[in-house]
């Protein structure tokens, strides 16, 4: 099977008003386009010699074409759309000079393996080892600006059959370690809690609200500060 072309479509769309945000210092939902305007997202579309034919979405418009009309069609058309690994190596070479925006680097792979789903006539999950068609998940938080909209949204998830919890919060701390000491009475001494702090505070800070987690039996504490701290 060999690669026949490399297409791109631009999608747009007018942006919406954001409809939530995340800690102090970080924009909410959306590509920042102001609302009302005109935002562009886009999807590769990979086609083969057997009629297969793999889509990826999720890019960022127009720079997505631009990728695609300079580099993915020169390269990639006449390869292997199976042969994955050689595929995600090319790319990584070619990130050497474009230095790829993470929204765009995996989008030629995902179309790919879309492919090979096909060919091979399997979900991708047994295409790639397989296990159990069954896999835990947990309930994530956006950031909300009060006590009370974290517990309607976590007792809603519970209901909904879930057993385990991430917060996204404000960024103050003190507040955050209120709240994580809340979400655990919420949910019980049996449901999995997570932390995701945004890379939002100093290393004296991480360390700190690390022991409020702990005395809360939290599973997980998600990058507190900046690689760079």
């Amino acid at each position: 099977m060999r690669i026949t072309d490399i297409k791109c479509y631009v999608l747009p769309h007018a942006a919406g008003e954001p409809q939530f945000h995340w800690r102090e210092g970080l924009p909410g939902d959306g590509d920042g386009t102001p609302p009302g305007e005109t935002t562009y997202s886009a999807v590769l579309k990979v086609e083969t010699d057997e009629g297969y034919v793999g889509h990826a979405w999720g890019g960022r418009g127009y720079r997505l074409a631009d990728i695609a009309r300079r580099r993915l069609k020169r390269i990639f058309v006449g390869l292997d759309p199976t042969l994955t690994e050689d595929l995600w190596w090319r790319i990584w070479e070619l990130d050497r000079l474009e230095e790829f925006a993470v929204h765009d680097l995996g989008l030629l792979d995902i179309a790919c393996w879309d492919i090979k789903s096909q060919a091979a006539g399997l979900p991708i999950y047994q295409l790639l080892g397989g296990n159990d068609r069954r896999v835990p998940a947990y309930a994530s938080t956006v950031t909300w600006d009060t006590m009370d909209e974290y517990e309607r949204h976590i007792k809603e998830c519970m209901d909904e059959g879930f057993f385990a919890f991430k917060l996204h919060a404000s960024g103050n701390a003190r507040w955050d370690a209120e709240l994580s000491r809340r979400l655990r009475r919420w949910t019980g001494d049996d449901a999995d809690l997570m932390f995701d702090a945004s890379a939002g505070w100093d290393y004296v800070t991480s360390l700190w609200f690390g022991r409020v987690l702990e005395e809360a039996g939290f599973l997980w504490y998600e990058e507190p500060c900046a690689s760079s701290i």
